[in-house]
């Protein structure tokens, strides 16, 4: 969902492109008016048709430029207030839904009506004129001409083909914690009182929390167990496979978010967090051997500048997979020293 400035900001960019162009560039997705139209049936079906043919995108009407040389001319915002229910009486059970900005151009001596329609609604169905021997109508807009809908594109309006989004990794950082060979209280067990203990064996994890924007236009689904992660040590063989989850949970216009998958309903950041053991220790071998192997683990891996992440994020119902990868740079000045583990920070270039 756009914001107010940025709904003026587009308004006042398609404003400029008429006016340098010295003519009205209307699209399959804009409209220029000179003034509220007079002949309300005929404005919503030009309206209907708009959206009809948007699938989904946004539908822009710009009432106060000069369809024919490009010019703002200014209109009154009173007249939305008369005009508007005028246009609505002509629609078959609902319009669609909009946003009016009032523009001001020329230095505020004149103001254009920005009229910015949603379309997920569609068919839009209007009524036609009395006489013509047909009582309801779906419009469709084809380049800058208005025409009633074809069977097939009323099929694509009521099953709209799904693709997957646009999607770009933005933010990828994180740690590898490596810990030694301790022992901890079993609150469990307790011999006279006393708790007992366990030795715990070295360990090393990893954690990379990662931000992914995903351009949604129509609600996709990410389910958790179709999303994988692998990390890759140079000095390592094979790479390591990491868990994703999507979070924090969470439910908004947006986006919702539980343990099982990630609704994107709109365009917006999603947030995954990539964990999972990184096992670099034979637990066969002997206590002390276990030990060696850990250090020389650390040894190697804060001699590394670099790491590389992948991830690859599967859509539901067979729309698709998204995969990307990114380069880590080790950041030394991060990294955390303890006696018992350490902790090496990476962030993606």
């Amino acid at each position: 969902m756009q914001t107010k400035q940025q709904l003026e900001a587009r308004a006042l960019q398609i404003i400029a492109q008429a006016k340098t162009s010295g003519r009205g560039d209307e699209d399959s997705f804009v409209e220029l008016k000179s003034s509220f139209p007079d002949d309300h049936i005929r404005t919503a079906r030009q309206i209907a048709a708009l959206c009809n043919a948007a699938r989904g995108n946004e539908v822009i009407w710009l009432i106060g430029i000069n369809e024919d040389n490009g010019e703002p001319v200014g209109v009154s915002d009173s007249d939305l207030q008369s005009w508007w229910p005028q246009v609505e009486k002509c629609f078959d059970e609902f319009s669609p839904d909009f946003v009016n900005l009032n523009v001001p151009v020329q230095d505020g001596r004149a103001t254009v009506v920005a009229l910015f329609f949603a379309t997920d609604r569609a068919p839009y169905v209007v009524k036609t004129k009395n006489g013509s021997g047909v009582d309801r109508e779906v419009p469709w807009r084809s380049g800058t001409r208005t025409r009633s809908a074809k069977r097939s594109e009323l099929i694509s309006i009521l099953h709209p083909e799904r693709r997957m989004p646009g999607m770009e990794l933005l933010r990828a950082e994180g740690s590898i914690t490596c810990q030694s060979r301790r022992e901890v209280a079993n609150p469990y067990h307790n011999s006279g009182g006393r708790y007992t203990k366990s030795t715990l064996p070295p360990s090393v994890s990893a954690s990379f929390p990662v931000d992914v924007f995903v351009d949604a236009t129509h609600p996709i689904t990410f389910p958790t167990h179709r999303a994988s992660a692998l990390l890759s040590i140079s000095f390592l063989s094979d790479p390591i496979p990491l868990r994703v989850a999507f979070g924090p949970p969470s439910s908004t216009t947006w986006l919702d978010v539980n343990d099982y998958a990630a609704l994107v309903k709109n365009p917006t950041l999603l947030s995954a967090y990539l964990r999972g053991p990184v096992i670099p220790v034979d637990y066969s071998k002997s206590a002390s051997e276990q030990d060696m192997q850990l250090y020389n683990f650390i040894s190697q891996l804060t001699a590394e500048n670099f790491l590389e992440l992948e991830i690859e994020l599967v859509a539901a119902k067979d729309l698709g997979f998204w995969k990307s990868s990114t380069k880590l740079q080790q950041q030394r000045d991060k990294n955390e020293r303890f006696p018992d583990h350490c902790t090496i920070v990476w962030k993606s270039l």
